[in-house]
């Protein structure tokens, strides 16, 4: 399959497991850094995004120091169109399929 995004969770419970963004040759390696693939399915996702938590601010980086912000994602959200179908049964949801080696 072609690069895309793609919602994981547990087969059994449907816990998010996570959102990838990667070829689906690539999802069962990420997917298997965070837990077992063959206990989850996935979907691919329609446009829409991850939004972090916070106020945004705008404004300069100091070269010299090197100063960024920091990455918070303790309070962000998906974007409506991403919630809507992260936490729909609708659609085809995928289990994966591992060979096993002999």
């Amino acid at each position: 399959m072609a690069n895309g995004v793609w919602i994981v969770r547990v087969k059994r419970n449907k816990v998010s497991v996570g959102i990838f963004a990667c070829s689906s040759d690539d999802l069962i390696h990420l997917v298997d850094e965070v837990c077992d693939p063959n206990a989850c399915e996935f979907k691919s996702m329609p446009p829409g995004g991850f939004v972090f938590g916070g106020t945004v601010v705008l404004h300069e980086i100091d070269e010299e120091q090197a100063e960024y912000a920091p990455v918070h994602i303790g309070d962000g959200y998906l974007t409506e169109s991403w919630a809507e179908h992260a936490y729909d049964d609708d659609g085809t949801w995928w289990p994966f399929i591992i060979a096993e080696n002999d």
